[in-house]
């Protein structure tokens, strides 16, 4: 206060939180690191995961960070959404490139796309609405965080349309109980897959498609096995290669439109998700399966040009050898005609 006639040590910056962890070089450095490392974990929850490691870090580094502390060092360093997702698919592009390859065999009419999806308060409320030009909007909804957080495990099929869904209260430590359940009333809907029988004379909706989650891990492979239940796992952070993942984009907005019509569906959020599932229509998930295989028909014509690539650039490389040895054979100095007759004389 004596010397700068403030409480702050630099007027200039106020010795604001977020001014202090813009100049962290630590905290920069740890962010910059993770998102050029793992690209996929910024676009998930991952970063509330970082965000709880920081608690434990001492208050005098300043190093107590949020997920807009995150973000903003982020947007700082122009690693924007975009470009984020471009790291990522072209650290997960080799795999996917793999998977349909092997994936390209299936007919898309024998899969059955099975995944999970959470729904808590921030995800039944529309993220807009319309007010008078500088008029303050009050909105007297209910607080979102007091709403119970489900899980929703859904089932759909090109042919089929939603062949199961089932919608239980989400607990603090996930086990794979609820996916046991699932599968076990999945199996009564979905044909049986015979192995050694051609792909053209398998029936419909017989191979299981699911991505590689915490709970779906090897024992939940096991228990399909068990049961006859052949199915096939994607490969790690591939969400575009999912057809439910759409369909739960689609689910999402209905459940919001619901609520926006009927706020009573906030009391009983199993006839909320039941009603945003009825909604769905066999048109929109065929649409889904379309979108997945046509980015699958990319994948194949991006690895076959890669592979017509590589040939020509093999090709040209060897152009290039065998012309520099006929230079070099041309720089060699020429023997007149005359001393090569007396020499063989």
């Amino acid at each position: 206060m004596a010397i700068n006639g403030t409480v702050w040590q630099d007027p200039r910056l106020s010795n604001n939180h977020e001014d202090a962890a813009l100049r962290n070089a630590d905290l920069t450095r740890t962010i910059l690191t993770f998102v050029e490392a793992q690209p996929a974990a910024v676009l998930r929850d991952h970063v509330a995961l970082l965000v709880a490691l920081s608690l434990d870090w001492p208050d005098r580094d300043h190093r107590y960070v949020s997920a807009a502390t995150v973000y903003r060092i982020l947007r700082l360093h122009n690693y924007t959404r975009k470009r984020i997702e471009r790291l990522f698919i072209e650290r997960s592009e080799a795999a996917q490139l793999a998977f349909a390859k092997a994936f390209n065999e299936i007919p898309i009419r024998c899969v059955i796309s099975v995944d999970e999806t959470h729904t808590d308060g921030g995800d039944m409320y529309r993220r807009f609405g319309r007010a008078q030009r500088g008029v303050r909007l009050e909105l007297m909804d209910r607080n979102p965080r007091v709403l119970p957080r489900t899980s929703t495990m859904m089932a759909v099929s090109m042919g089929h349309g939603v062949l199961w869904s089932q919608t239980v209260l989400a607990s603090t430590a996930q086990t794979g109980d609820e996916w046991r359940l699932f599968l076990h009333c999945l199996k009564s809907q979905m044909n049986l897959y015979l192995p050694g029988i051609p792909w053209e004379l398998l029936p419909d909706s017989c191979v299981i498609l699911y991505d590689k989650a915490g709970t779906q891990n090897e024992g939940i492979d096991a228990f399909m096995k068990a049961n006859g239940m052949y199915h096939v796992r994607l490969p790690a952070y591939a969400p575009n290669l999912q057809p439910v993942e759409g369909v739960f984009a689609e689910l999402k907005k209905h459940v919001r439109d619901l609520v926006y019509d009927n706020p009573r569906y906030l009391d009983n959020p199993f006839r909320l998700m039941a009603a945003s599932v009825g909604r769905r229509t066999r048109q929109q998930i065929t649409g889904q399966f379309q979108r997945v295989s046509n980015k699958l028909v990319l994948l194949l014509n991006k690895g076959l040009s890669g592979g017509v690539c590589a040939i020509l650039i093999a090709s040209w490389e060897l152009l290039v050898i065998v012309c520099r040895i006929a230079c070099l054979l041309c720089k060699r100095p020429r023997v007149p005609l005359q001393q090569n007759y007396e020499s063989l004389l």
